[in-house]
């Protein structure tokens, strides 16, 4: 129910698309770097 709540209010928050955005790309930054470390992590174990 909390996150229906949450969600809902982003919703309202949608016209601060700037806002929207940093949050899109701070995340997919996030999955960059996890990505880049667990294929250096990889790399170690198997080379």
């Amino acid at each position: 129910m909390i996150l229906i709540k949450i969600f809902q209010q982003g919703i309202l928050y949608l016209p601060h698309r700037n806002i929207f955005k940093n949050v899109i790309k701070i995340v997919s930054l996030g999955i960059q770097y996890a990505a880049k470390q667990l294929i250096k992590e990889f790399i170690k174990l198997y080379l």
